[in-house]
């Protein structure tokens, strides 16, 4: 086992694709958890570079989403099923400092938050966890997808939290943004018709502050960039320090 992880840390980003590649299956496991962990580490550290092409980067991206819905499907259950803690997150930490850097930058603009509109929650709507917990933040979280929107569902119940409701709908077919003193469109949020940029011109432009999560630098073999050169009324853009791993880009309306 040391040996395995130990063999880990010389790997660059084109070794981790090709083992990502090999895999015929992304639900956690001893092999999948270290390889993950292993591209993450590899990501948060600005010393190395990007040796794959777009096209592999694209693809190590996707391999990257299936890999997060699979590690939150399964985490949901086991907390659901009292087998774990919601602390227990492998990311819970890059989460939990993620949120505190983008409410400390979101207060230059308001500093009394109290209503949010997350879009793409997945089965694990951790960030709409900890605004609703550690801010008391009244949340919704919008996710297109039935099964995750249900079990997420079933997740707030399980840990009591009063203050989040989870709606199943896609992003553009919802009528209520005005109701809501921001929106947090996630890294992986995309419409079915239209770009991640129109996306997020649609939705800022019909509440006060919106902000969208991103990559940029390493971290970009793990989301998507985005092209800020199409996208309206940018406010501030909030680059990621540590273990936090995405940048967030602040629209004010």
């Amino acid at each position: 086992y040391l040996k395995y992880c130990v063999s880990f840390i010389f790997m660059n980003d084109i070794d981790l694709y090709q083992k990502l590649k090999s895999l015929t299956s992304y639900k956690p496991s001893t092999e999948i958890n270290q390889t993950f962990s292993a591209l993450v580490a590899y990501c948060l550290d600005n010393n190395n570079k990007i040796h794959l092409d777009p096209d592999q980067i694209i693809e190590t991206q996707k391999i990257c989403s299936i890999g997060e819905e699979e590690l939150e499907l399964d985490f949901t259950n086991k907390v659901i099923s009292n087998e774990k803690t919601l602390e227990d997150f492998t990311y819970y930490t890059n989460y939990r400092d993620q949120v505190n850097l983008e409410i400390e930058s979101l207060r230059t603009f308001n500093p009394n938050i109290k209503k949010v509109l997350f879009i793409g929650g997945g089965p694990l709507p951790l960030t709409a966890i900890l605004l609703g917990k550690n801010y008391g933040v009244d949340c919704a979280v919008i996710e297109k997808n039935k099964e995750y929107a249900a079990l997420s569902e079933k997740l707030i119940q399980q840990l009591g939290i009063q203050n989040i409701q989870i709606i199943n709908t896609e992003a553009l077919d919802y009528g209520g943004y005005a109701n809501y003193d921001l929106v947090i469109i996630s890294a992986l949020s995309q419409s079915n018709v239209l770009s991640k940029e129109s996306l997020i011109n649609q939705t800022s432009s019909l509440v006060p502050l919106t902000l969208a999560r991103y990559a940029t630098g390493n971290r970009i073999l793990l989301y998507p960039d985005l092209n800020k050169s199409i996208i309206n009324n940018i406010a501030l853009v909030v680059n990621p320090t540590g273990n936090i791993i995405n940048s967030s880009l602040i629209i004010k309306n």
